[in-house]
């Protein structure tokens, strides 16, 4: 079961600041726990057991899901819909 789409948003997003923040540079030990730890928190919510599979996953499930809530908001808005 994969973690709710916002949920999984948030920790991409979360991942890439931190990643940008250390702008290609050694990250100081409280960055590099950080980074850890939502690593480690996107594996679990996604089942998976590495950061790039991860991201991928978590990436996917919010844009499906962003699809499929367009999708619905359009359906809603056609005549007879």
């Amino acid at each position: 079961m994969l973690a709710h789409p916002e949920t999984l948003k948030r920790l991409v997003d979360r991942y890439e600041t931190l990643r940008q923040q250390t702008g290609g540079q050694s990250p100081d030990a409280g960055e590099r726990r950080e980074l850890e730890d939502v690593s480690y928190t996107l594996c679990v919510a996604t089942a998976t057991r590495d950061i790039s599979s991860a991201l991928a996953v978590a990436r996917a499930r919010v844009c499906a899901t962003r699809d499929r809530s367009e999708q619905a908001r359009e359906a809603g808005e056609r005549p007879g819909g």
